[in-house]
């Protein structure tokens, strides 16, 4: 309850700047009024092997969110969602996810300011909701000092940016964002003196509804400042839909630069989608973002998903190799009851290769719901 008196009140000072500043004083209690608390709540039995180690289980809540959201007029929203999290160590964090401002300049145009997602790299934009893999493997981390390490090269990056950003998408499917921020990833809570960095998008979405298809470039360079990293890099995604499937085709290549020593290279190719088996139709948005099923209260729907990706390393400071490969697969049956409700079963298998018969291999079975309102 604290939490949502508290989200409650960010908001209410977010939405008086906002009306303040457009002359319409007489919006903020209309606007609070008619906001939408939202939250949803995350856990998970699993079942954890490592190759050469011991085995483990157990029963965990993973994370807790509460957002609120609402419309000052209608084409400004702002938005703030407040996330609670366990990880594999037992360690919690509280962070804030969401604040910010979304104005729609046009029919096609909107600018977003403050800590939000952004939409330049389309699979990192994908709601945690949408996402066909509920549970995150949590290999590198059970593996001690060595998934320490890993964990450390082959990170994705979330894309959860301090700054701004403006996305259009037009009629012709022709889509594209520009986005400048803080550089660096701040998904800790934590600051640092991180510099300008920059990422850009342009993408085309197309078809009917019975195919739809599009593809996507995405180019991003960041400047960490006072951690003495700066990366850059650009990604290559190509989706479709058709009939009962959704796929998608990922090339993705990055380029870390840390002061005093060599360059890191990491480039990867994968390919995701799911299969429907019943009511859980899936559709990729106006810039190629990957959309959860729409199920009705009362409904029951069921899907398949899958994913594989192949990454290879060059120049890590990890102790077993500076090359390495890192291979990912995973398949899950998602069961959706009503719009509030995923019901699922996964499993997934991370193999490294190190070279001259150096091998790690760590694999999950997963059984967990998503709830949310």
């Amino acid at each position: 309850m604290k939490t949502k008196i508290l989200t409650a009140a960010i908001a209410s000072v977010m939405a008086s700047s906002v009306a303040m500043a457009e002359g319409h004083s007489n919006a903020v209690s209309s606007a609070l009024a008619n906001g939408t608390v939202s939250g949803e709540v995350y856990g998970a039995y699993r079942q954890d092997g490592i190759d050469g180690g011991a085995d483990s289980s157990d029963i965990d809540l993973d994370i807790l969110r509460l957002g609120y959201s609402t419309n000052v007029n209608d084409s400004t929203e702002l938005g703030i969602e407040v996330e609670w999290m366990l990880d594999e160590n037992g360690n919690t964090a509280t962070e804030i996810r969401d604040l910010f401002v979304a104005k729609s300049v046009s029919d096609n145009t909107t600018v977003t300011v403050g800590r939000f997602k952004q939409t330049a790299d389309r699979n990192a934009a994908v709601e945690q909701s949408d996402a066909l893999f509920t549970s995150s493997v949590s290999g590198p981390a059970l593996l001690g000092a060595l998934g320490n390490g890993l964990s450390a090269d082959v990170a994705n990056l979330e894309r959860r940016i301090d700054g701004v950003e403006v996305t259009s998408a037009n009629a012709s499917g022709l889509n594209g964002t520009v986005s400048i921020y803080k550089g660096g990833n701040d998904t800790s809570g934590g600051d640092s003196d991180r510099q300008l960095s920059y990422a850009g998008s342009l993408g085309w979405q197309g078809g009917s509804d019975d195919l739809s298809f599009g593809a996507t470039v995405a180019l991003f360079k960041e400047d960490g400042g006072d951690t003495g990293q700066e990366a850059d890099g650009y990604s290559l995604i190509v989706n479709g839909a058709m009939g009962p499937v959704v796929a998608s085709l990922t090339y993705a290549d990055r380029t870390q630069e840390t002061n005093g020593a060599a360059d890191v290279d990491y480039d990867s190719i994968g390919v995701a989608g799911a299969f429907n088996l019943g009511g859980a139709s899936r559709s990729f948005d106006n810039y190629g973002v990957l959309q959860g099923p729409s199920v009705a209260s009362g409904d029951m729907a069921y899907e398949i998903g899958f994913n594989y990706n192949s990454a290879s390393v060059e120049g890590s400071t990890f102790a077993l190799g500076s090359d390495y490969d890192a291979d990912a697969m995973g398949i899950v049956l998602n069961a959706y009851c009503g719009p509030n409700t995923k019901v699922y079963l996964s499993y997934t298998d991370e193999e490294w290769d190190f070279g001259a018969g150096t091998t790690a291999e760590f694999d999950q079975i997963a059984l967990g719901a998503r709830l949310d309102f």
